[in-house]
């Protein structure tokens, strides 16, 4: 949603039609609008969930959390953080993570499956987050996003 507000993502097919080129134009209305839902969540103690599991890293080192400025309670992320491999990370603070029941202290959500601690995808995880907190990986996304404008611009001229 982060990088279509207000329509369903297009298919890889649509790019670069009309309806993606207005986009650009959307993103200051789309951006006020995730700030008033920040707040309103944060008034009636509601946590902002994002899901980042498209957007994560690709709008900005920090995903669109920190395209449109807005810290989410819960984050999402996907295959992105572990250099394609398949995964799925909810990070969150502790006391929206907890795994266990202070009132019932025997009942654990217990965390298990295919890819729960496999060392390959740590491995590309640990390595893609010290990459991505690296300060000059912001100058790499800015010539990455120039790069990216400055092709879509001309290719959309001619249309």
């Amino acid at each position: 949603q982060g990088l279509n507000p207000g329509s369903p993502p297009p298919s890889d097919l649509v790019l670069l039609d009309a309806k993606v080129r207005k986009t650009a134009e959307k993103g200051t209305a789309y951006r006020e609008w995730l700030h008033a839902l920040q707040r309103v969540c944060s008034k009636n103690d509601v946590p902002l969930l994002f899901d980042e599991v498209y957007t994560g890293f690709r709008m900005a080192p920090g995903g669109a959390q920190q395209y449109y400025g807005v810290n989410a309670d819960v984050v999402v992320y996907g295959k992105t953080l572990g250099g394609g491999l398949a995964n799925g990370v909810v990070c969150g603070p502790s006391r929206l993570m907890k795994r266990f029941d202070e009132t019932r202290p025997l009942r654990v959500a217990y965390v298990i499956g295919t890819f729960s601690a496999a060392p390959l995808t740590l491995a590309c995880m640990a390595e893609f987050l010290d990459w991505v907190s690296r300060p000059e990986t912001q100058s790499e996304y800015a010539l990455a996003t120039a790069r990216t404008d400055a092709w879509v611009h001309a290719v959309n001229k001619p249309l």
